[in-house]
């Protein structure tokens, strides 16, 4: 009796979990806000999801864009892209925490910037 309860009481949990990650939905067209040292900014980025894997543009406030990969897992977001700033690359990190249609957590693009940032879905 206990073994069967074990065995439901996981498959219940399981099923839980699946759905909790098939909600988490990141593909879209999303306005950021960024806040660090050097003031604010903003851009736009564009995310497309297959599965877990992301992948998509961030078209930046001083004009240019950069290509984005990375991975969303229940709610958690990551993702990089890397750029050319005058010869030297730099990479952009980013970590953060999907809300419905809100992504914000925290960036950096090595020893030029990092900061926290807002991003809002408009599509």
């Amino acid at each position: 009796m206990k073994r069967r309860l074990a065995t439901v009481i996981g498959l219940v949990m399981a099923a839980f979990m699946v759905a909790v990650i098939a909600q988490s939905n990141a593909a879209g067209e999303w306005n950021i806000t960024a806040t660090g040292a050097q003031g604010t900014t903003t851009s736009t980025m564009t995310l497309e999801q297959d599965g877990e894997t992301l992948t998509g543009t961030l078209n930046l406030a001083e004009g240019g864009s950069m290509a984005l990969k990375g991975m969303i897992s229940g709610n958690a977001v990551n993702f990089s892209g890397e750029m050319d700033a005058g010869g030297t690359p730099i990479e952009l990190v980013v970590t953060g925490t999907l809300d419905g249609d809100e992504l914000t957590g925290t960036y950096e693009m090595g020893e030029f910037a990092s900061g926290d940032y807002t991003a809002t879905r408009t599509q």
